[in-house]
């Protein structure tokens, strides 16, 4: 059986791996809420493009 020392370094290891597992998947979750901010913002203005570009033709035609 490995001695109390040896354990050490790899529970610290085990520790820092799992504490970097958190902080990404905590990453992650900010990055999957941003991106649907973003894309929501893009449609916001591709709605808004496509309108003034509406007007646009409409005043045209006129």
């Amino acid at each position: 059986m490995p001695d109390f020392d040896d354990l050490l370094p790899i529970e610290l290891k085990l520790r820092l791996l799992e504490a970097e597992l958190e902080r990404l998947s905590s990453d992650l979750m900010w990055l999957e809420q941003r991106r649907s901010e973003v894309s929501k913002e893009i449609a916001y203005y591709e709605k808004l493009l496509h309108r003034g570009r509406r007007r646009s033709v409409l005043r045209r035609v006129k």
